[in-house]
């Protein structure tokens, strides 16, 4: 099993320069959030800020290298996301959705392209 991180100041620790931060607080009531963006969940920054569009609080943690063998992935899992900008708009907000990314490798579908609600 790939080894993570268990919270962002272990990350931030050994990370830094491997990823970037977009908070944008619009004073909204809602929060698009994408935790695990860039390399992590490819896509699901962009999925967030486009639905947050320019009436929604945004944040998106873009991890801008992939898995290296013998490194942590850069995946926090949602319950321990603990980066301060994120907590910060959250507590601002009365609904907050966050965007993730599945791989099925087990699905039976060619595509396996799939949406889960």
């Amino acid at each position: 099993m790939v080894k993570e991180y268990d919270n962002f100041k272990e990350l931030e620790k050994n990370e830094l320069g491997n990823y970037f931060i977009e908070c944008i607080d619009r004073g909204s009531n809602v929060t698009m959030l994408a935790p695990h963006g860039g390399r992590i969940e490819p896509r699901t920054d962009a999925i967030a800020k486009a639905i947050a569009c320019q009436n929604f609080n945004y944040y998106g943690f873009i991890a801008e290298r992939s898995k290296i063998e013998g490194r942590k992935n850069m995946h926090i899992t949602s319950h321990k996301f603990d980066e301060p900008k994120a907590i910060e708009l959250i507590k601002k907000s009365e609904i907050v959705i966050a965007i993730h990314g599945c791989n099925d490798r087990h699905s039976k579908r060619d595509d396996k392209k799939e949406i889960f609600i």
